[in-house]
């Protein structure tokens, strides 16, 4: 995500660093009334899509166990250290964000920017907590979809946050 520059209209995400002519190509006036969104960015926008309906599924799932594996969530993962480590918790988290804060123009103080009550937004992630004997991984949804869709079935390793 690191091409995505600012939130244009509808909330999708735009590139700031235009080519030098993008303003007059062709001798017609370009305005930035529009949002410009990358190859990757539409990919990033879509799995956010998917994973905020695979959360709802999830959470009004009777079974959750069967909704795992119909979603072909491993139960067990690689360590790369020739162990597995074991599925033990699924945590479905809320934040908002209220406000920004960057650091000032000659300050060691941050400058502080909340929001006003509309422009607050609710963020949802499931994080996915596997264990072994010596190890604690959590996996993001996000991070265990990319890895099904480029890894395929469980037994994979997966490059996650770590605990030992």
């Amino acid at each position: 995500m690191a091409d995505i520059g600012r939130v244009g209209q509808e909330g999708k995400a735009y590139r700031g660093d235009h080519p030098r002519d993008h303003n007059s190509r062709g001798g017609e006036t370009h305005l930035h009334s529009h949002p410009h969104i990358s190859g990757s960015a539409r990919i990033k926008h879509e799995e956010r899509i998917l994973a905020e309906a695979f959360i709802e599924g999830f959470v009004a799932a009777d079974d959750k166990v069967s909704f795992l594996r119909l979603a072909n969530i491993p139960f067990e993962i690689d360590s790369g250290e020739g162990t597995s480590l074991k599925l033990v918790d699924v945590e479905v988290n809320n934040a908002f964000q209220v406000g920004t804060a960057s650091p000032g123009f000659a300050s060691k103080e941050l400058v502080y920017h909340p929001y006003p009550g509309s422009m607050v937004r609710e963020r949802t992630e499931m994080i996915f907590v596997y264990v072994s004997m010596r190890e604690r991984r959590e996996i993001n949804l996000l991070e265990h979809l990319g890895n099904l869709q480029r890894n395929g079935d469980s037994g994979t390793t997966y490059g996650a946050r770590s605990e030992e």
